[in-house]
């Protein structure tokens, strides 16, 4: 993406994807790759730049349920 011009660039994966597929693959990526995984658990597990941790979240007001994510990097 960055050689066709994406300043920044992220990956978005499930945990088991990210664990079975990626993980291991980091090192070919380029150093500011941003990482947002989605895993509906208690914890995270490994390291993120953004944990979505919920497809059933609520807001008040709003009918209906929402992914909710942490960030864990300012940039994001």
């Amino acid at each position: 993406m960055q050689a066709l011009g994406q300043a920044k660039v992220g990956i978005y994966a499930g945990y088991f994807n990210w664990k079975s597929y990626l993980e291991g693959h980091t090192d070919t990526w380029p150093g500011n790759t941003k990482i947002w995984l989605a895993r509906y658990n208690t914890t995270l597990g490994t390291n993120a730049d953004v944990w979505q941790y919920t497809e059933t979240g609520t807001i008040d007001g709003i009918t209906g349920h929402f992914d909710l994510d942490i960030s864990y990097d300012p940039d994001f």
